[in-house]
């Protein structure tokens, strides 16, 4: 990758609010990024939801290996793991932005959308209920 080079957002669109379904596509994009050899810590997952209603809780603790909700120190090596206000401040290479459901408030998702997809250098990836208008 080039420093400074941006690539086009990615997005996927799932049919429903299905977790399961979610968190299959967050399980097969960050394989993607680490196949392309992407340190862990250079992604972040950031989720409009609280730590315990995200689809994160759907994939099996062995497979990702998430840093604990909302904390980032220097030198981790971890996935960031964050809500989006938690975030707020901080920049990584890529960004997936999950659980952008349909119960979603209408009035907040244009902030919480602008602030996490600001906080990436190069990809921003996105997965979400195929209904929900960004």
């Amino acid at each position: 990758r080039v420093k400074g080079y941006s690539e086009p957002t990615k997005h996927i669109k799932i049919k429903n609010d299905d977790k399961v379904k979610h968190a299959s596509a967050l399980v097969e994009e960050i394989s993607n990024l680490l196949d392309e050899n992407i340190h862990p810590e250079d992604i972040a997952v950031i989720t409009f939801e609280d730590e315990h209603s995200s689809c994160v809780h759907e994939i099996q603790k062995s497979y990702y290996n998430l840093a604990p909700f909302n904390q980032a120190f220097d030198g981790m090596t971890e996935i960031k793991f964050f809500d989006v206000l938690g975030f707020k401040g901080q920049e990584v290479r890529f960004v997936i932005l999950i659980d952008i459901c349909s119960g979603i408030n209408q009035n907040m998702i244009k902030n919480l959308f602008y602030t996490g997809l600001t906080r990436t250098k190069t990809k921003a990836i996105i997965i979400r209920n195929e209904k929900v208008i960004i």
